[in-house]
């Protein structure tokens, strides 16, 4: 539950046939839980103890980035690489937020959207690999602190690792991309021609231009760049 902390509050001094009125003061310590809550204050008088209640409404902030979900990891430098990011609101008050994708610390990617109190949202954000060289990526994303948030640990997340490979450099020896486009590549998207992401054998780097199916416009990609090289 919420905790509060008495800040300020001086002493009533009652008046015979009559009211009298104070301010009292109090902080909820973990606003990250807020929303509705009942205070109970009481005092004594003359031996005898008065009760009244009153209704507060706490506003709590938190953001969080709670997935991250990317399209392949091993893909053709100039493609677009696509990844749903889904966030959660763990405060009770609707929020205009900016998401950002880093790679290797480098912004890539932004968008902000609206999420209401208690929400989940997935952001669509696309990194474009043109400008990016040849090499192992490191994807994380950071949503902004919005204003009264004060729980900022899970505004990143970091998701591994994107290779960015020559186009048709799929595979290797030992699964990974080995520099060249060659037979091993073709193969492989072979073995899985007209697979869809339903399918058992369904791998998204073998989709290369990454319209949701393996078939001729991915292994005519392949023969197109066939021989290829870095360095």
């Amino acid at each position: 539950g919420l905790a509060f902390r008495w800040i300020n509050g001086s002493a009533i001094l009652p008046v015979p046939n009559a009211s009298a009125t104070t301010i009292l003061e109090v902080e909820a310590l973990n606003s990250t839980h807020g929303g509705n809550f009942t205070l109970i204050l009481s005092g004594v008088s003359s031996n005898k103890t008065e009760t009244v209640m009153s209704y507060v409404f706490v506003e709590s902030h938190d953001l969080s980035v709670a997935q991250i979900l990317k399209s392949k990891n091993v893909i053709g430098r100039g493609f677009l690489l696509i990844l749903n990011v889904t966030i959660d609101n763990l405060g009770n008050i609707g929020e205009v937020f900016s998401c950002e994708l880093h790679v290797n610390q480098i912004s890539a990617a932004q968008e902000s959207a609206h999420l209401p109190g208690r929400g989940s949202v997935t952001v669509l954000l696309v990194w474009n690999t043109s400008d990016f060289a040849l090499d192992n990526y490191t994807l994380s994303v950071l949503v902004e602190p919005v204003g009264g948030e004060t729980n900022t640990a899970n505004n990143n997340f970091t998701d591994g690792w994107v290779m960015v490979a020559l186009v048709g450099d799929i595979t290797g020896p030992d699964g990974s991309p080995d520099g060249i486009v060659n037979m091993r590549d073709i193969g492989h998207v072979a073995r899985r021609f007209m697979c869809l992401p339903s399918d058992e054998l369904w791998d998204p780097n073998a989709d290369v231009n990454s319209d949701l199916k393996i078939d001729m416009k991915d292994i005519g990609t392949l023969a197109k760049h066939f021989g290829d090289h870095y360095p």
